[in-house]
C-alpha cells in the first residue's frame, strides 16, 4: 500500500539557504535570522541530509558540471598530493624526548 506524499512543510531551497547561512557564516543553529524556518527543522534536516550523503552528491553534481563547462572530462584524470598535507609518523617515536631529562628520586631539585 502506498503511502500520501505529504506536501513539506518549509521550501527545500529556503532549508538549504538556511543550512548555507548556519555553516559558512559559523553561527549558532539558535540565531539563524527570523527568515528562515525554526532552527530546530533547519538543523533536523542539516543531520539527515548529512547521514544520507545528499552534501556529497551534491558537491560532485557541481564539480561535474563545471568541469563540464569549462571543457573538461567530468571525471578528473590525475590527482596531486602535496607532501605537506599527508600524515607522517610523530617524530621521535610514540614519546618524545625532553632537552633535559628529569632528576634522580629523591633528588633536592626535584619538583613536587
Amino acid at each position: 500500500m502506498r503511502r500520501k506524499a505529504v506536501k513539506p512543510r518549509y521550501d527545500r531551497r529556503l532549508l538549504v539557504d538556511a543550512v548555507l547561512f548556519a555553516v559558512r557564516g559559523g553561527v549558532s543553529w539558535r540565531t539563524l535570522p527570523k527568515e528562515f524556518p525554526p532552527w530546530q527543522n533547519v538543523y533536523a534536516t542539516f543531520w539527515r541530509w548529512s547521514r544520507q550523503g545528499v552534501f556529497e552528491t551534491m558537491y560532485d553534481r557541481l564539480r561535474a558540471m563545471a568541469r563540464e563547462r569549462a571543457g573538461k572530462p567530468v571525471e578528473p584524470t590525475a590527482a596531486i598530493l602535496d607532501v605537506q598535507s599527508t600524515r607522517t609518523p610523530p617524530q621521535g617515536g610514540p614519546k618524545g624526548e625532553d632537552a633535559a631529562p628529569e632528576p634522580p628520586v629523591g633528588s633536592a631539585t626535584r619538583s613536587r
